[in-house]
Parts: C-alpha cells; sequence; structure tokens
C-alpha cells in the first residue's frame, strides 16, 4: 500500500497465528527488506517502507488503512 508519505508492505494472517514462531521468523526477512529497501530509497528521493502483519479480524471494507494501522504494530 502507497500513501502519501510511506509504503507499506502488508500481510494478512489469520489472528490466531500472528504470533505463530514461523509467521514470526518470514515476518523478520520482510522487515528487514523493508530497511533495505527504505535505505535504497532514502538515498534515491523515494519514501520509507514498512511491513505490517494484519490479522484477519481487521480485514473490512468499511476500515479505512488508517484506522487499521492505528490498529497495528509497526515495528
Amino acid at each position: 500500500v502507497e500513501t502519501a508519505d510511506a509504503i507499506y508492505m502488508c500481510e494478512t494472517k489469520a489472528e490466531k497465528d500472528v504470533d505463530d514462531t514461523d509467521v514470526q521468523a518470514k515476518a523478520e526477512a520482510a522487515r528487514e527488506f523493508c530497511r533495505r529497501a527504505s535505505e535504497f530509497t532514502a538515498q534515491n528521493g523515494g519514501k520509507p517502507w514498512h511491513y505490517i502483519i494484519i490479522p484477519h479480524t481487521l480485514v473490512d471494507r468499511s476500515y479505512s488503512f488508517n484506522y487499521i494501522l492505528n490498529q497495528v504494530k509497526l515495528k
């Protein structure tokens, strides 16, 4: 998801799986990708990247992306 000030790599997971060891290991790899992408874009006039896991309970057509961002933790 690209916003005016950032790019978000979003992944949805079943709420019960968000804290799973495998999910968290893959999330750490995704955060590292975003860190490196942010370094590159910072040097080239681009936006920072962020990774977020979105529990399935926050997937609702009535929720705005800003609402979802306020519900999840950015790391």
